[in-house]
C-alpha cells in the first residue's frame, strides 16, 4: 500500500460499499476502487476509536453484510 494513501482516504470518504465486520463489531470494511485496475481498495477501520486499522488491495469483495452501498 505503499504511494496509496490518497487511495485509502478516498475510499474512507466516498466507498461504493461499506459491509459489518465478520470478526469485529465495531469495525466496518469500507470497499473502493483502484483506478487503472480491477482491483478494489478495502479499508478496516474502528468506528468506534476512529481509526484505520488496516488497508490493503484485493480482486474480490468478501462476502458479508452490507452496511451501506451505492
Amino acid at each position: 500500500m505503499a504511494g496509496k494513501r490518497q487511495h485509502v482516504e478516498t475510499t474512507l470518504q466516498q466507498p461504493h460499499e461499506i459491509h459489518f465486520s465478520a470478526a469485529d463489531p465495531d469495525c466496518r470494511v469500507y470497499y473502493g476502487s483502484l483506478p487503472g485496475t480491477s482491483l478494489n481498495v478495502v479499508v478496516v477501520a474502528d468506528i468506534l476509536k476512529g481509526w484505520v486499522k488496516t488497508a490493503y488491495l484485493a480482486r474480490k469483495k468478501k462476502q458479508g453484510i452490507v452496511e451501506w452501498s451505492r
